[in-house]
């Protein structure tokens, strides 16, 4: 019988759908939030759920689609945020569970191209709807975690490879391409490529998501990233190279819009010092992975 409970939010979700057996594997009874249950509403139906469950942990892994407008997508994730915080908030001292929601890395908005790192400290500008309902998903966790004295931990998470879900990320749209141009012909679309960003696994980020809410003093905003730089360009000539045949890669600058945002990589020097160790992101393995998935 497991000796630990962790609550999920979104455990249907691209990353609820790989926390909950994650968990499970590790011995923690994994109890999902019903679909039914509506947290953007009240939190009265979630505090009885905690009261009844007493978790060590709640992982909050639900958030609003990305294509809500704006002020729907903005009011949606911080409504949900604040009636998790009030049902935490409302628990005997004793009973109250450490939050660990998952922030993002487009609440950074752009960032100075000179700046080799971000730290958590960085003032955020996000240029997204997404990124703005984020940022204020974080402050509101944060500051009522502040409150009410809580323990919460606002993971941001960096650039996701392998994740799978209704949503096709970069490289995984990138191998995909390539799997058909191996029946059909034709070149591999991309947008601009002399981006530089910071990647993780999913398996690398429902792992540390786990290590963190699992840790006795870990609290307050850590980044989920790996501080390695990679140049787009250079995952798309390793991906050709990867797949064994030679074919046109095909910058489309204009299909895709100009990126203002040109270089964003994280900083771990607070992961590192929380847990022991940082995140290795292994570029060939991950893009090698995709090709044959």
């Amino acid at each position: 019988m497991a000796d630990r409970t962790a609550v999920v939010t979104g455990a249907s979700g691209d990353i609820g759908r790989r926390l909950v057996p994650a968990l499970q594997a590790r011995g923690t009874k994994a109890v999902f939030v019903p679909s039914e249950m509506d947290l953007s509403v009240a939190w009265e139906e979630f505090h009885q759920l905690l009261l009844t469950h007493v978790p060590k942990t709640v992982y909050h892994a639900a958030a609003g689609r990305k294509n809500l407008e704006s002020l729907e997508q903005l009011s949606l994730n911080s409504a949900m945020a604040h009636h998790i915080c009030m049902a935490i908030a409302k628990l005997p001292r004793d009973q109250r569970p450490v939050l660990v929601n998952l922030s993002s890395a487009a609440e950074l908005g752009v960032v100075d191209d000179k700046l080799d790192r971000v730290d958590e400290n960085y003032f955020c500008s996000p240029l997204s709807a997404y990124g703005r309902s984020k940022l204020c998903q974080t402050h509101v966790v944060l500051s009522l975690a502040a409150e009410h004295g809580f323990r919460a931990i606002c993971a941001r998470v960096f650039n996701i490879v392998g994740l799978g879900g209704k949503k096709e990320l970069m490289f995984e749209s990138w191998a995909r391409q390539i799997r058909e141009m191996r029946r059909e012909g034709g070149a591999l679309e991309v947008g601009d490529l002399d981006l530089v960003r910071d990647f993780i696994t999913a398996d690398q980020l429902v792992d540390f998501l786990i290590r963190l809410g699992e840790h006795p003093t870990a609290y307050g905003l850590v980044n989920l990233a790996s501080g390695q730089g990679i140049l787009l360009r250079e995952a798309a000539l390793a991906l050709r190279k990867l797949s064994g045949f030679d074919f046109e890669i095909r910058e489309q600058k204009e299909k895709f819009g100009y990126n203002p945002v040109r270089r964003v990589v994280g900083c771990t020097a607070k992961l590192e010092a929380i847990l022991g160790h940082s995140i290795h992101f292994d570029l060939k393995d991950s893009l090698r992975q995709l090709l044959t998935t």
